[in-house]
């Protein structure tokens, strides 16, 4: 009995305790954030944001990331407005809100904020929220790709493949697409593979379409890697 009660005590000690012991750690970088964020540190704040969106160091909390976007956007900060207006447009956290994703966007876009324009460019794509419209979504594309955007690069590359809406142009393509792949945007590795595997926009070169579809099927792109499979098969 003495015993039982012994471990029966140790047990309510351990229970009593139990949220404590369950509660998660957070990063070191991540607790720093916090308390920038707190003070109103608007980068900090737009960054926690996007770490809530992601689950970067965190445990993915839309409520928490709509938050903290939410702060820094309404006081201004660019690169939140751009973060916010995905949330709105994808129905994270808060009811998908095309509108509301494409004002923030424009927000952002008119501070030379250099994600927006890619993010107008897809609106207008898909008729987002805005009648779809291929050439200005091309145009769109082509600034965020002159301001560095690779996820720019890639857009205004697959339509200038494709001529949605425009007239092709294969090596304008290439090159739009071989700068984003040599940056490490995944999708543009597995194009560009495919282009010089068939010779489209540039000279074919089987060992180049072997090393961008490598990379691509490590990166995570599926489909590169049965296709780098089939030239290394061919005895490429």
């Amino acid at each position: 009995m003495r015993f039982t009660a012994v471990f029966a005590l140790i047990f309510t000690l351990f229970a009593l305790n139990a949220p404590l012991y369950a509660a998660p750690k957070l990063k070191p970088a991540v607790l720093g954030l916090i308390l920038k964020a707190q003070k109103g540190d608007l980068i900090a704040q737009n960054n926690l944001g996007h770490r809530y969106a992601v689950g970067d160091g965190v445990a993915v909390d839309y409520e928490k990331s709509i938050k903290w976007l939410s702060r820094a956007a309404d006081k201004g900060f660019a690169p939140a407005q751009f973060n916010l207006a995905n949330m709105y447009q994808d129905g994270k956290g808060v009811k998908r809100d095309y509108a509301k994703a494409r004002e923030l966007m424009l927000k952002a876009y008119k501070q030379g904020d250099s994600s927006a324009p890619n993010g107008l460019g897809v609106l207008y794509e898909n008729g987002l929220g805005v009648k779809k419209d291929m050439k200005k979504a091309f145009t769109y594309f082509m600034e965020g790709a002159d301001k560095g955007d690779d996820m720019a690069r890639l857009n205004a590359g697959m339509m200038l493949i494709n001529g949605a809406g425009i007239e092709p142009d294969h090596k304008a393509a290439f090159r739009l697409l071989k700068t984003a792949a040599d940056n490490g945007e995944p999708t543009a590795m597995r194009v560009v593979g495919i282009m010089y595997a068939n010779g489209v926009g540039a000279k074919q070169n089987y060992k180049a379409a072997k090393t961008y579809l490598q990379d691509a099927c490590e990166e995570g792109i599926s489909e590169a890697c049965p296709e780098l499979k089939t030239i290394t098969d061919a005895g490429y």
